[in-house]
């Protein structure tokens, strides 16, 4: 194989074609980055549960993981083989969301509002949460 034709290697063996063609070191480093986000998640379940905030905790999760990323932007490398394989992926999570909107009982209008600006604070947190990481991405390739 041409030295143009492999993929380009970051650190650690991770190799930027994704997780299917990792090596064993490579594997190794995404499942480092799997941990560091399901740790954020689990992070912020207990944080949740604990204050009772009126957020899902996987957003608040999101949360912990972009200042984990802000404080330390090398997880960027860490974090992305596990990322991309969620991101291929997204779709299997989607679906579970979407039966559960179908069984629930009537609500009233204040908890359809609730509901509505908890979704939109979300949506707006996950959004500008995604910008962020694209722009540091973006200068890491640089």
């Amino acid at each position: 194989m041409a030295q143009d034709d492999r993929p380009s290697t970051t650190r650690r063996g991770v190799e930027e074609a994704g997780p299917e063609s990792l090596s064993l070191a490579g594997w190794i480093h995404a499942a480092g980055g799997a941990c560091l986000i399901v740790i954020a998640w689990a992070a912020a379940e207990a944080l949740v549960s604990a204050t009772g905030l009126p957020l899902p905790p996987a957003i608040v999760g999101m949360g912990l993981l972009f200042m984990m990323i802000v404080l330390r932007p090398a997880l960027v490398l860490a974090i992305r083989p596990a990322g991309q394989g969620l991101l291929k992926r997204l779709p299997l999570f989607l679906y579970p969301v979407t039966a559960g909107f179908l069984t629930l009982p009537p609500i009233g209008f204040a908890d359809l509002l609730k509901l509505l600006l908890v979704l939109c604070a979300s949506l707006i947190v996950s959004m500008l949460v995604c910008v962020r990481i694209f722009h540091m991405m973006s200068r890491d390739d640089r």
